[in-house]
């Protein structure tokens, strides 16, 4: 049987394995005889994989130092320390790509991209690689060979210029590369010299003036005489610069050199007292509405979607001397009010009126100290739920408390309850003697 092994903490028979003496460690009851199963090579017990390998061949091609390819969770796949990275598409190709030979040639193989892309270097018709150096990571990546990047090029390729074929700009069979211009004029010219909106006679070639590597069109002027924003951004060039050919220089930059027309022809409101700064009332964003930026008070609220000629009435419209107090305009809201009836109101309508909405009002004049009804129950209420005109024009005078708490405020039931009240006026002929003793509303 021979000498007994140890193997996992089995004994098992040394030449039953086929190993040799010393092979894993002679073991005896002397542990210190043991020899440590660390110490010893893979190749001792793998050789026949190693001799045996073909993808790729072992055998004078590779070290006998199984460790630097293979691990002890599984022999196979390998997992070997290539001698620079396998990213990208390299990650994916088989040895024999690179490594080539019956059998394939591993020791001594390039790790140069040129040593592998020889051929495409030679045939690149797009460009003609002939003047370029072999540093093929120059431009290309190993993410994929195709669409190259060419870090070198003298200027950034962005944008449009990032996606536009190598033969667009250079020209010739074989393509010019060397001494190729770089200003934008040189490819563009035709463009320049064609285009009619606007005709570019008589502006400069360079053209990254007004264009951006983003795409050619739409064109943004970058030294327009003010900022192309709001409306003015949409607004094809010939709508202020008329005539044929159109005219650049000389064109005016103030609103009304373009907006005469607006002007002259607004009637809400008539524009004939109004000086030319258009900017004054209307914006960038929009011609309509216009915010009149100097009106004696602000245009908020339901004044702000009020037309003009509501409160700048005639024929044309009036507006200087337009009192700007709110009665003026409201004075037949005023008269006309049955809840509550105004005539004893003062003309201050901000005291219970806002910009957000006529009605309701807000009660501001109501007597809060006396009767709130800003807080507490009564502030749900409206004005005539306790105000009955019918009782009286305004006031505590037509306020009927018994009109809202009816069944168990009924006169007759409020006249017994209070029988033994000192002064309770029994009898009265007063909707609101309620308030005599409540003046608040409450218990």
């Amino acid at each position: 049987m021979g000498k007994r092994r140890l193997w996992n903490g089995v004994l098992v028979a040394g030449i039953a394995l086929g190993l040799g003496a010393g092979a894993c460690g002679d073991v005896t009851s002397d542990s210190s005889d043991h020899v440590k199963v660390e110490a010893q090579k893979c190749v001792t017990c793998h050789l026949p994989d190693y001799q045996n390998a073909k993808a790729p061949p072992h055998v004078d091609a590779l070290p006998t130092d199984c460790a630097k390819c293979h691990t002890e969770k599984a022999w196979s796949p390998a997992t070997f320390v290539h001698s620079w990275p396998l990213v990208g598409v390299h990650a994916t190709l088989v040895c024999q790509n690179c490594h080539v030979g019956d059998p394939p040639k591993y020791v001594g193989t390039s790790r140069l991209c040129y040593g592998c892309h020889q051929k495409d270097y030679e045939g690149s018709p797009y460009p003609g690689h002939q003047t370029f150096p072999t540093t093929c990571e120059n431009c290309h990546s190993q993410v994929a060979w195709k669409p190259a990047s060419p870090v070198e090029h003298p200027w950034p390729l962005l944008g449009a210029h990032s996606s536009a074929p190598c033969s667009g700009c250079h020209v010739g069979n074989p393509p010019v590369y060397k001494g190729t211009p770089k200003i934008c004029s040189a490819c563009h010219i035709d463009d320049y010299n064609s285009s009619p909106f606007p005709g570019h006679q008589d502006f400069p070639t360079s053209c990254q003036d007004c264009h951006n590597t983003i795409a050619w069109k739409p064109a943004s002027p970058v030294d327009h005489p003010f900022p192309f924003t709001g409306a003015h951004a949409n607004t094809p060039c010939l709508s202020c610069h008329v005539g044929n050919p159109p005219v650049y220089k000389g064109t005016p930059t103030e609103c009304y050199g373009c907006h005469a027309a607006d002007y002259a022809s607004s009637p809400y409101p008539g524009h004939q007292g109004f000086p030319h700064t258009c900017d004054t009332c209307h914006n960038l964003v929009a011609w309509k509405p216009a915010s009149p930026l100097n009106h004696p008070f602000p245009l908020d609220g339901k004044h702000a979607t009020t037309a003009c000629n509501n409160c700048h009435v005639g024929n044309p419209p009036v507006y200087k001397g337009t009192p700007s107090d709110c009665w003026s305009c409201h004075q037949n809201d005023y008269n006309s009010s049955p809840y509550p009836d105004h005539q004893t109101f003062s003309h201050t309508c901000t005291d219970c009126h806002t910009t957000n909405g006529w009605v309701p009002a807000s009660g501001t004049g109501h007597p809060e100290d006396k009767f709130p009804i800003k807080s507490g129950k009564h502030s749900k209420f409206a004005c005539a739920d306790c105000h009955d005109a019918s009782l009286g024009s305004t006031g505590k005078g037509n306020t009927n408390c018994i009109g809202c708490h009816t069944n168990a405020h009924t006169k007759s039931k409020m006249d017994s309850k209070h029988k033994d009240v000192k002064n309770y006026p029994a009898n009265t002929s007063s909707v609101n003697y309620c308030l005599d003793c409540h003046p608040k509303g409450k218990h």
